[in-house]
């Protein structure tokens, strides 16, 4: 996840992520997604353009 920037890039704070039912918190910067996953994120709404 380290490699993808998403806070520096696009204000996303990654919270938790969601595989195979189960609800991750632990979210770390060698965590990689998988097909599948769904990712829970907070953000400012100007960040998203809004």
């Amino acid at each position: 996840m380290a490699e993808l920037d998403l806070r520096s890039k696009y204000g996303l704070n990654v919270i938790a992520i969601r595989r195979n039912n189960n609800l991750q918190t632990d979210i770390g910067p060698n965590l990689t997604f998988d097909k599948g996953d769904t990712i829970l994120v907070v953000t400012d709404k100007h960040d998203l353009g809004l």
